[in-house]
């Protein structure tokens, strides 16, 4: 910044404290905008994962609500997931018993692997716990299966072992 012709010095050093002035101004409307947009990236970020654990959720309660409205639609069925009841040897009882197993193992699965995101975690493998302690179909058949997730494989292996005593592991 110059010195205009005819202007004063003292003139000049208070043109150049307003343009400092200004910049402060300046300096202080950016600062408030970073600001602002930082909280703003904040709330959508919190706003985001609020909705998605609610989607979670909602995949969980639909997962728990297939499995349960398959014993529903075969009331015949419930004792081979309730009371540790093994496979009667009657071809049809087996079928139907095996097909709401599938299906049950299916859900189970999706449940473990879902709920890893939630903090409620705990609640859910004890479900999972309890279903694989309280029948013999689940684990034997769980067992000759491979392509599970490793860890809800393993999981479900131990509650088979804890659950019945004459279940083993090894092939």
């Amino acid at each position: 910044m110059k010195i205009r012709k005819g202007e004063k010095i003292d003139d000049y050093k208070l043109r150049i404290e307003e343009h400092k002035v200004d910049l402060e101004y300046f300096k202080i409307f950016v600062s408030v905008l970073a600001a602002l947009s930082v909280g703003a990236a904040v709330f959508q970020s919190i706003y985001l994962l609020s909705n998605s654990e609610e989607a979670l959720r909602t995949n969980l309660r639909k997962e728990w609500r297939d499995q349960l409205q398959a014993v529903a639609a075969q009331p015949d069925v419930r004792p081979y997931f309730d009371s540790n009841r093994p496979l009667s040897g009657i071809e049809h009882d087996d079928n139907n018993a095996l097909s709401v197993a599938d299906l049950k193992l299916d859900a189970f699965e999706n449940i473990y692997v879902i709920s890893q995101n939630l903090p409620d975690r705990r609640d859910y493998i004890e479900i999972i716990d309890y279903a694989f302690r309280h029948s013999i179909v689940l684990c034997n058949l769980i067992k000759s299966r491979t392509f599970y997730n490793d860890d809800y494989r393993a999981k479900a292996l131990i509650s088979c072992v804890l659950g019945h005593r004459e279940f083993t592991v090894a092939p």
